[in-house]
């Protein structure tokens, strides 16, 4: 899996290429699978030869990337071996930077969660640098309670909500924290404790979506083109073509929550008048509903149960802005289904009729193509989630790396 795409390479491959690639489809294969497989069925998934899918099947094996399940007997024949992701071998620590909140998950390859935490810290009114010096203490500590339960660590993912240089490793700008050009690892200073080890880092919701994606294919979902919108105080959208999560040519795509919507009494974070995420942020919505502003949705969801009519008034005017940004979406980059998570996933039962109206008048192929709207069933804490995979991924990619 991939942040963005990239063009195939003109390059003929040589044979460690090959073998490396192979391996590579195998392991992916076996770990995003949604039940243990047996050889059979990865000859017939993969494309691989029965010699050939033996000798990578052993170096998986030997690696710790795969283990064997338990035989399962079918009939009178020989017992059939399945082949799983392995547990407690390798992990990954991801982390997702939100305005009130340091969001930290640990997984290992078979996605069994080694550590979860919500970190309190007011990011919006602290620097930047301050906050990342805390999260490398963090993730210091997160590497210190879960090493005795893995056998590696194999990297590290951080997502932030804003534009990211994924190569360089910057934070160019977080509009919603208040920061700007940020050097993200002379700043978390993992140098000593963890030198050499892989970190990614990327925008927040794009981490998301691939938590999302990994969701997917471990729960055999037909659905893997899709755009997965979350909400918290800003607004980011992803675009999944195929299982793939194209970002655009800097990683920056998905910006939506700065799509312009017109006059707002309340200028943006970024600088900016009318973006969308002023209409329909969880803090707009709760500004409208006039319940107290807190990073949880709690009163929202109070006064909705409880049929209090300025909350359902609020809620109703975010999902015509919601929608209304959507179709836009919609009509330019040619996807007709939507995930939905964070808040948005929490309101989705209240959104979604005012979505599908709204929409169904705004974009252009809704009436020869269904707009599907999907609430996101993959948990919450998606961002820290999809970074810990971001990081597995890479391992995943890279043969090189198993040790």
């Amino acid at each position: 899996m991939s942040i963005r795409f990239h063009a195939s390479s003109s390059k003929g491959a040589r044979h460690a290429n090959l073998r490396n690639h192979n391996l590579s489809l195998l392991a992916q294969t076996i770990v995003h699978a949604p039940h243990p497989l047996s050889r059979a069925e990865l000859s017939t998934l993969t494309d691989l030869d029965r010699s050939t899918l033996t000798r990578l099947t052993e170096k998986l094996l030997q690696q710790g990337i795969i283990r064997e399940g338990n035989p399962v007997i079918y009939g009178s024949g020989r017992p059939l071996i399945p082949l799983e992701a392995a547990r407690k071998t390798y992990g990954a620590v991801g982390v997702d930077i939100i305005c009130n909140e340091l969001i930290v998950y640990a997984i290992d390859l078979s996605g069994m969660t080694l550590f979860h935490d919500r970190i309190p810290v007011d990011a919006g009114s602290k620097r930047g640098v301050d906050v990342l010096h805390k999260t490398g203490a963090v993730i210091k500590s997160v590497y210190s309670s879960i090493d005795k339960d893995i056998t590696r660590l194999c990297g590290i993912g951080c997502g932030f909500p804003g534009l990211v240089d994924e190569e360089k490793r910057i934070l160019h700008f977080a509009p919603n924290l208040g920061w700007a050009d940020l050097d993200v690892i002379k700043e978390l200073k993992l140098e000593k404790q963890l030198k050499g080890l892989p970190v990614h880092v990327g925008n927040g919701t794009a981490m998301a979506a691939i938590a999302e994606v990994v969701h997917r294919k471990r729960h055999d979902s037909s659905i893997n083109t899709f755009i997965f919108i979350t909400g918290d105080d800003g607004i980011g959208a992803a675009c999944v073509r195929d299982g793939m999560i194209d970002s655009g040519m800097n990683g920056w795509g998905g910006e939506i929550g700065h799509l312009p919507m017109g006059n707002s009494p309340n200028p943006c974070h970024c600088g900016a008048v009318g973006c969308l995420e002023t209409f329909c942020s969880r803090s707009a919505i709760q500004d409208s509903a006039g319940v107290g502003c807190s990073n949880q949705l709690d009163e929202v969801l109070r006064a909705l149960a409880a049929g209090e009519e300025r909350a359902f008034k609020a809620v109703m005017r975010a999902g015509r802005y919601l929608g209304m940004g959507l179709s836009a979406y919609i009509n330019l980059v040619d996807i007709q289904t939507v995930v939905f998570s964070g808040v948005y996933g929490q309101l989705f039962p209240y959104l979604r009729p005012v979505l599908e109206k709204e929409m169904e008048k705004r974009t252009i192929c809704a009436k020869w193509h269904e707009i599907q709207l999907i609430r996101s069933d993959a948990g919450v804490d998606l961002g820290a989630k999809g970074a810990a995979w971001k990081s597995i991924d890479y391992l995943l990619d890279n043969p090189s790396l198993w040790k």
